[in-house]
C-alpha cells in the first residue's frame, strides 16, 4: 500500500475503509487517487472526503464482497456451496462459514 508521509491521510483512511469492508488485511489494499480520469471529489477538509469518497469506497467494496460471496455459494466446487449468505463472513482475505471450522 502506498502511504504518503504528508497530507491529510487520504491514502491511509480510504485503505482502512476498504480493508474493513472487504475483510482483508490493510497491507493488501492499494488505494489510488490523483488521476484525472477518476471522478471528481471534494477537497480534503472537514471530513468531506471521508463522507463522500469514503462512502463510495465502502459501497464499492461491499458490492465486490457481495459478488464474491454469490460466486462462492453458487459454485458446486466451492466449500461454501449452498451455504446461506447470511452465515458467511469475510476476514483475513477469506470467506468462511461462521462457526464451521470444516467449511473454510
Amino acid at each position: 500500500m502506498r502511504q504518503a508521509t504528508w497530507g491529510p491521510g487520504t491514502y491511509t483512511s480510504m485503505a482502512q475503509v476498504a480493508s474493513d469492508a472487504l475483510g482483508v488485511q490493510l497491507e493488501r489494499v492499494r488505494f489510488a487517487l490523483g488521476d484525472s480520469t477518476f471522478p471528481v471529489a471534494p477537497s480534503h477538509g472537514g471530513s468531506q472526503t471521508m463522507a463522500s469518497v469514503g462512502s463510495a469506497v465502502h459501497a464499492a467494496c461491499r458490492s465486490a464482497r457481495t459478488k464474491a460471496l454469490a460466486l462462492a455459494i453458487s459454485d458446486e466446487r466451492s466449500p461454501l456451496h449452498g451455504a446461506p449468505a447470511d452465515a458467511v463472513n469475510a476476514a483475513e482475505g477469506r470467506l468462511f462459514i461462521r462457526d464451521d471450522v470444516v467449511r473454510r
